[in-house]
């Protein structure tokens, strides 16, 4: 609230306040915290989305949506809301693999982005659709980072 207090709630820094409050809020509470994350995170990406026509062409912006909805879906996902949390985590993964400035096709984002949603398809028992994206990014991850890199390992 020192932020919304400062700067105003609806400004740029309330929102990474927002944001860096859900990812506490799910990297240290688990699913306790799940539906307090998911309202302030749905809050953050509306407010970014509205912005969409004055800030299209900005990286940081398209970079700030791709995390907002990767951690709606993080908190989706806890909560069991499957459904809703694959087509957040497709949403972050197109946006990765079809935005130059957010990696593009060989980029860490979309590969990181593609084993999230890979996990849900997974869970959703899409196993085929799931190993295909999982094994594309396990091999983009080796090739950029290296196969002793932690987001390599985690993504095997």
């Amino acid at each position: 609230r020192g932020k919304e207090a400062t700067y105003g709630r609806e400004s740029a820094e309330a929102m990474e306040s927002i944001d860096a409050l859900v990812q506490l809020l799910v990297s240290q509470f688990g699913a306790s915290k799940a539906p307090e994350a998911e309202a302030l995170q749905r809050r953050s990406l509306t407010w970014r989305l509205a912005r969409a026509g004055s800030e299209a062409d900005d990286a940081s912006f398209h970079r700030g949506v791709v995390q907002a909805r990767s951690a709606l879906a993080q908190s989706l996902r806890m909560q069991g809301k499957l459904d809703v949390a694959l087509e957040e985590f497709e949403l972050a993964y197109l946006a990765c693999r079809d935005s130059p400035e957010l990696g593009g096709q060989e980029g860490v984002n979309t590969f990181a982005a593609a084993t999230n949603y890979a996990a849900v398809l997974q869970e959703l028992n899409r196993a085929e659709e799931s190993l295909e994206l999982l094994k594309g990014a396990v091999e983009g991850l080796t090739k950029v980072l290296g196969p002793d890199h932690p987001n390599t390992k985690g993504a095997m």
